[in-house]
């Protein structure tokens, strides 16, 4: 694939990619996308800077494949956002 072309690329496309898996063909993507971000693959400053300028998040894993995780990554900021709030609000 041509990462240089990463910002342009299309839904239809991301559908055609494979997507992470959990090894026997289970799709697992925000599991997968945890495990990524919280090994310093791709901080969660830097989904968050590409979530605000509208770009796919792409992970390079081992063996070369990139990988796209739009809604998940979307979901995972969601989701620490709303934990973040809960907490606040509750102390």
């Amino acid at each position: 694939m041509n990462t240089s072309k990463i910002n342009n690329i299309t839904t239809a496309v991301i559908n055609q990619i494979a997507a992470p898996t959990n090894g026997v063909g289970e799709v697992r993507p925000l599991g997968d996308a945890r495990h990524i971000i919280f090994n310093n693959t791709v901080s969660h400053s830097t989904i968050l800077r590409m979530a605000k300028r509208g770009e796919f998040p792409a992970f390079k894993l081992l063996g070369g494949k990139w990988y796209f995780i739009v809604e998940i990554a979307q979901a995972w900021l969601a989701e620490i956002s709303m934990s973040q709030f809960n907490y606040r609000k509750g102390a």
